[in-house]
C-alpha cells in the first residue's frame, strides 16, 4: 500500500483500499509483511550485506603511504602486514635485574593486544637472586625464558629476535614498562602503512625523573646526528628487523639500538612515532647508558657513519650545516641525563654535574652564576 507524494489523492486512495479489507485479508497482509521484514533485516542478512560491502571497499583500497618529510637515498621499502600471523613477540633482555623484572612483565601481561608472547633472555646473570627471580615466570603460558652465557646487550637482543615466532617484534628492557595500549596502537600503524616498518612513542621518565620526552619521527638529516626516538622499545615488522635491524656489537655503550635504526633507514625501512607517552623509561644512576662518555660517543658515531656512507653522503651538506650551527651531536642535550655528555662518566661526575642539573631546573640562577663567573675572570 505505497502511495505517491507527487500524485494528488494517492494517499486517500490507498487508505480507502486498506479500510476496505476484511479481517482475513488484514491478517494475511500482516503475516506477509512480517516475513518480508524478517528476510530483509535479520542479523545474518544484514551481516552478509555489510561484509560484501567491506570486502569491496578493501579490494578497491589503494596502498597507504606515510607522508614522510624527507626522502632517503633509496625508495622506501614496503612490507604488507602478515594478516595470517598477528602474533607479537616481545623480547626482554635480562641481566642482574631481579628488582625490576616483575614490574616489566606485569605491564606486558596487561597489554590490550591479546596475541603476544614474551621472550626473556638472561644474558648470563651473576647474581643468584636475579637467576631465581626468573623461576616464577618459566611456567607462565605467555612467557619463554632462555639463559645463555654473557655476550652483551646487542647479542642478547639478536638472540631473542631469532626465537621470535610473531610477524611483529618488540624489545623492552627489564627495568622499563609500557602502557596497556602501546602495542595495539603501534601494530595498527604497521598494518595501515606498508612503508612504515617500525613504530616508537613518546617517553615517560620515572625513577629519579618524571619528565616526558616528546620523541619524533627518525627523519634525516637530524637522525644521522642524534637519536630522536625511544630506540630501546620500538615495535617492528619482524621481517624488516631481521633483514636490516640486527644489532651490531661494535656499536655498544647503549647505542646499539640507535645503530640499528640507521641500518634500517639505510636499507629503506622507515619508522614513525606515536605522539603520546606509551613507553615508561626508568632513570637509574647505575644504568649502562649513563656510563656513556664523550669518547665512547665519538667512537660509536664515527663507526656508524663509516658503516653506512651512502645515507650520510646523501645528506652531507645538511649534516655539515647542523654541526656548524650546533656543535658535535654527542654534546646535544639528552633528556634522560638532564645535562650534556662530557668526557667523564655521567653517573660519577660528582658535585659539578649535580650543580649543573640544579641550575638547569632553576633558570633564574643562570644569570646570577654567569655574572659571578664574569667577575671571577676579571
Amino acid at each position: 500500500f505505497i502511495f505517491d507524494h507527487e500524485v494528488k489523492g494517492s494517499f486517500a486512495q490507498k487508505l480507502d483500499e486498506v479500510l476496505a479489507l476484511d479481517n482475513n485479508s488484514i491478517i494475511t497482509t500482516g503475516i506477509a509483511a512480517a516475513e518480508s521484514i524478517k528476510d530483509q533485516l535479520e542479523y545474518e542478512t544484514v551481516y552478509l550485506q555489510k561484509m560484501r560491502t567491506l570486502s569491496a571497499i578493501d579490494k578497491s583500497k589503494k596502498i597507504q603511504h606515510f607522508p614522510f618529510a624527507r626522502p632517503l637515498h633509496i625508495p622506501a621499502k614496503s612490507l604488507t602486514a602478515d594478516s595470517s600471523n598477528p602474533l607479537l613477540s616481545v623480547v626482554v633482555p635480562y641481566y642482574n635485574m631481579h628488582l625490576y623484572i616483575d614490574d616489566c612483565i606485569d605491564s606486558l601481561l596487561k597489554t590490550d593486544y591479546d596475541q603476544f608472547e614474551i621472550i626473556i633472555v638472561d644474558d648470563g646473570s651473576t647474581d643468584p637472586a636475579t637467576v631465581s627471580a626468573l623461576e616464577k615466570w618459566k611456567d607462565h603460558p605467555k612467557v619463554k625464558v632462555y639463559q645463555k652465557e654473557n655476550e652483551g646487550l646487542a647479542f642478547t637482543r639478536n638472540f631473542g629476535a631469532s626465537k621470535a615466532k610473531g610477524s611483529y617484534l618488540a624489545f623492552l628492557d627489564a627495568d622499563d614498562t609500557v602502557s596497556t595500549t602501546y602495542y595495539s596502537k603501534a601494530i595498527r600503524v604497521l598494518k595501515t602503512y606498508d612503508d612504515v616498518s617500525f613504530v616508537g612513542s613518546w617517553v615517560q621518565f620515572f625513577g629519579t625523573k618524571s619528565d616526558i620526552w616528546p620523541t619524533w619521527n627518525p627523519e634525516p638529516p637530524y637522525v644521522l646526528l642524534h637519536n630522536p626516538m625511544n630506540t630501546s622499545a620500538l615495535v617492528y615488522k619482524t621481517e624488516a628487523f631481521r633483514k636490516a635491524g640486527i644489532n651490531d656489537k661494535s656499536v655498544d655503550y647503549g647505542l646499539e639500538d640507535y645503530g640499528s635504526i640507521i641500518s634500517l633507514l639505510t636499507s629503506g625501512y622507515r619508522g614513525v612515532v606515536l605522539t603520546e607517552a606509551n613507553f615508561n623509561y626508568r632513570i637509574r644512576p647505575d644504568s649502562m647508558y649513563r656510563s656513556l662518555t664523550r669518547y665512547k660517543a665519538m667512537y660509536s658515531h664515527q663507526y656508524i657513519s663509516a658503516k653506512y656512507p651512502e645515507l650520510y653522503r646523501y645528506y652531507a651538506s645538511e649534516i655539515f650545516s647542523l654541526v656548524n650551527a650546533n656543535g658535535p651531536s654527542f654534546a646535544y642535550d639528552n633528556p634522560s641525563f638532564g645535562i650534556r655528555v662530557t668526557s667523564t662518566v655521567i653517573g660519577n661526575s660528582g658535585l659539578m654535574n649535580n650543580l649543573k642539573m640544579f641550575v638547569k631546573r632553576n633558570p633564574a640562577l643562570k644569570k646570577v652564576l654567569l655574572q659571578a663567573r664574569s667577575m671571577i675572570k676579571r
